[in-house]
């Protein structure tokens, strides 16, 4: 091998490592995709066009905490399980139920969440058994977290989003719908409604919302560090201006049926 082969060989390694290692470096740091569904108050559109809500706070300081940007796409529930079973966005947040088997990977909860049940006024649930036989608005892709879920003795409507669900109930075409305070609250207003209009609501269950990160997201190896840097977020003083948040767009949230020791640790 001659003199000059032997200087060249060394320098062609030089250059190629000088010329990977900016591509791996960015890839490193590259933006992470959040998909939240566009409902109120998990994500919505304010007067000025700006994307606010409470799962679209989360995850600007879930950026912040762990220093690279996480660009967020507000797009109906169904859109954000499709979207994560296939791996075009990274994170989300949901309750565990709803992402098909093997699709996500639980990273950390967030807030515990009530279920519940409602119907007009007038219509008395008492037990399980008053549940079955009744026509049950429930949106694509959501999910009660309990029994009903899997009951074939309740007619379940499918709808598209919750507003579709509660002008179904105004109108008398379904029993009652199943759904978290915090929206169908919102929901309501806009269908001139309010609780003095429904029966007491009915519990189902209450369940900690969870970020996840997608099982065929092409940065799955970033996994570890989120769930360090989001456990680190929980301890943070950050935390509470998200609790803040929380009591301004749901109030709800913060009250009786919640586990108040989760939001001290």
């Amino acid at each position: 091998m001659s003199l000059i082969r032997l200087f060249l060989k060394p320098l062609s390694i030089l250059f190629v490592f000088l010329f990977i290692l900016p591509f791996e470096a960015f890839a490193n740091g590259a933006p992470l995709k959040a998909a939240v569904p566009l409902e109120k108050p998990w994500s919505y559109y304010n007067d000025k066009g700006e994307l606010e809500g409470l799962f679209v706070s989360y995850f600007k300081a879930l950026s912040i905490e762990l220093g690279r940007p996480i660009l967020i796409s507000a797009v109906p529930l169904r859109r954000v399980l499709l979207g994560m079973e296939k791996g075009n966005y990274d994170l989300s947040l949901m309750f565990r139920e709803q992402a098909s088997k093997g699709t996500v990977t639980l990273v950390a909860p967030t807030l515990p969440l009530d279920t519940l049940l409602i119907g007009l006024r007038g219509l008395k649930i008492k037990n399980n058994s008053s549940i079955e036989g009744l026509r049950l608005a429930m949106v694509r892709g959501a999910s009660s977290g309990s029994w009903i879920d899997e009951n074939d003795k309740i007619k379940k409507i499918s709808t598209s989003n919750y507003n579709q669900a509660v002008w179904l109930l105004k109108q008398g075409r379904v029993d009652a719908i199943s759904g978290s305070y915090p929206v169908l609250e919102n929901v309501m207003k806009k269908q001139e409604m309010d609780w003095t209009d429904l029966n007491k609501p009915y519990l189902l269950s209450c369940r900690f919302v969870m970020l996840v990160f997608s099982n065929f997201s092409s940065q799955y190896s970033e996994l570890d560090t989120v769930r360090r840097v989001a456990k680190r977020l929980q301890q943070s003083p950050k935390w509470n201006v998200l609790l803040n948040d929380v009591s301004e767009f749901a109030p709800s949230m913060l009250g009786a049926h919640v586990h108040h020791e989760f939001l001290k640790h």
